[in-house]
């Protein structure tokens, strides 16, 4: 946490631009405005948290599959100079990084 922050403020106000809280149109709406401004391609989403029981997890799991991940899928992440994610970049050379897909890792 930066230096001029503190704890002692509702969690709400915690949470802005730390975690994405809310309704799936909550989710869609953060995902979407993360890939534009920041070329996110990945979001790492935890559902279980202190206090939740089983059916809870699972009911957020499935509110995420059917709501959430359809719509984020369809969501083309841009870099801030406008360029989709994956294409090459005018103001790199050819085979840079910032012009190679991010491709998965393979688990063995």
């Amino acid at each position: 946490m930066p230096a001029d922050q503190t704890f002692d403020r509702p969690p709400l106000e915690l949470a802005h631009d730390r975690f994405i809280i809310g309704t799936p149109d909550d989710l869609v709406a953060t995902a979407d405005r993360y890939a534009a401004e920041l070329g996110v391609t990945t979001l790492i989403l935890r559902v279980q948290w202190p206090g939740l029981n089983q059916q809870q997890v699972l009911d957020q799991i499935r509110l995420i599959s059917q709501a959430v991940l359809p719509r984020i899928a369809a969501i083309a992440p841009t870099h801030r100079d406008g360029v989709a994610a994956g294409e090459a970049r005018p103001d790199r050379a050819e085979g840079g990084l910032a012009g190679s897909p991010r491709r998965p890792r393979q688990c063995p």
